[in-house]
């Protein structure tokens, strides 16, 4: 299951992934525009340490690698 944590219950309209490999997935039930079919993927560092989540075309990663990409990036 995929939670919103900005609802006041986070998985009240909830999406469900359906795993096909221990790191792959398809989202199988959503709500709206919360990427029905497309796949879920976990990305894993060399130490077996989850790194990203993919869900559909959204990535999400740890905040502090979110913050240092950013700072990277648009660091004048």
């Amino acid at each position: 299951m995929v939670g919103v944590p900005s609802q006041p219950n986070p998985f009240t309209d909830a999406s469900e992934i359906s795993v096909s490999g221990a790191d792959y997935g398809r989202i199988s039930l959503a709500s709206g525009f919360a990427h029905y079919r497309e796949p879920v993927q976990r990305i894993r560092g060399a130490d077996g340490k989850v790194e990203e989540v993919w869900l559909g075309g959204m990535r999400f990663q740890p905040e502090a690698t979110a913050a240092a990409e950013l700072e990277r990036h648009y660091r004048g």
